[in-house]
């Protein structure tokens, strides 16, 4: 089974400042890649600078197909195991959070439906060939 322990962490509400930094991080995990968080990277700018910008959580398919920790020159997206996002206020922080933690589970319980032979329905045997004939 598939699992993972995800600290949440964000900034204090300070009077006169607008803005407040929330964090996610994947401090353990069992049965999956922990780098969940997908990132794009944005194209070499003409000062030679990129940025990267939070997406959203990796799906199963994309954490066999987006790489970890930095983009490629084919594929500009990554993953890791660490998101950063400022937020205008605490309300908003609930709401990320909420839709973060629902995204995770979702990721969770798809990896563990996949990987069980038991949920697999629906088998079909293809003959190619003489397989099976008698010689």
């Amino acid at each position: 089974m598939a699992g993972l322990k995800v600290r949440f962490s964000q900034s204090a509400e300070r009077r006169n400042v607008y803005d407040m930094a929330f964090k996610a991080e994947v401090v353990e995990a069992s049965g999956m890649s922990g780098k969940i968080f997908v990132y794009h990277q944005s194209p070499v700018g003409p000062t030679g600078n990129t940025f990267s910008e939070f997406s959203h959580v990796a799906s199963p398919v994309e954490l066999q197909e987006i790489p970890e920790d930095a983009a490629t020159s084919t594929i500009p997206w990554f993953r890791t195991d660490k998101l950063v996002v400022w937020m205008r206020c605490s309300d908003d922080l609930v709401t990320a959070k909420q839709m973060l933690v629902d995204d995770i589970e979702t990721l969770v319980r798809s990896i563990d439906v996949l990987s069980s032979e038991n949920d697999f329905v629906n088998q079909t045997d293809v003959v190619f060939g003489d397989v099976g004939a008698k010689k």
